[in-house]
């Protein structure tokens, strides 16, 4: 089951991890500052291609993102 403050948290914490701002991320996706901060404090979800494009910028698989998997790198939950 999908767990959204998981994927809230996994998005800030790696976000922090790798040293990138709100508005740079945002910038990367193509997306206003808002929308990274509706993602983190759990209240909007990213489109999936955002999402692909999310975890890219992340250094780390959707399935990490999206708690399927405990490595950010594994791709097999």
């Amino acid at each position: 089951m999908f767990d959204r403050k998981l994927f809230a948290a996994r998005v800030r914490n790696r976000r922090l991890e790798l040293g990138i701002g709100v508005r740079e991320l945002a910038r990367q996706l193509d997306v206003v500052p808002s929308a990274i901060a509706q993602y983190e404090d759990g209240n909007a979800l990213p489109a999936l291609g955002n999402l692909v494009s999310l975890a890219d910028a992340l250094n780390c698989s959707t399935d990490y993102l999206l708690g399927r998997v405990m490595d950010r790198y594994d791709t097999k939950p």
